[in-house]
């Protein structure tokens, strides 16, 4: 297994009760919270990373066409040394939202899956099985 590294538990704010999160399993978590607060995360907003985030919900408002927001988010992830590869697919639903769902490959070739519903306010990230 690639050394996912270590980070907070912190799926979305950080808060100041977080734990390090250090067994295998933790740092698949953090691996994949890591990577949501990435597509949550407005470019330009962190003062130490300028070229860090792509926030889905601009992608809402702004783009008609599904397939560029797709191709931004494969760019955003495959900015972690940790992703090898990244595939996206994007549905709009009826009600003008999306369900983005990216298939995230790491280095050792594990593949992850993180499914978001998107709204020009908002996104919930869906675990298997449902909402989590």
């Amino acid at each position: 297994m690639i050394d996912l590294g270590s980070t907070f538990e912190a799926p979305g704010a950080l808060l100041p009760n977080m734990r390090l999160l250090t067994s295998d399993v933790d740092k698949v978590r953090g691996f994949l919270y890591a990577q949501a607060r990435r597509l949550q995360t407005p470019r330009g907003s962190l003062w130490y990373a300028k070229n860090y985030g792509l926030d889905m919900r601009e992608f809402v408002c702004d783009t008609e066409n599904p397939r560029v927001a797709e191709q931004a988010i494969n760019g955003e992830l495959l900015k972690d040394e940790r992703c090898a590869r990244a595939t996206t697919a994007i549905t709009v639903n009826a009600n003008g939202s999306w369900t983005v769902t990216t298939n995230i490959f790491a280095q050792d070739g594990t593949v992850y899956t993180l499914v978001f519903y998107v709204t020009e306010t908002s996104v919930t990230e869906f675990r298997p099985g449902g909402p989590g």
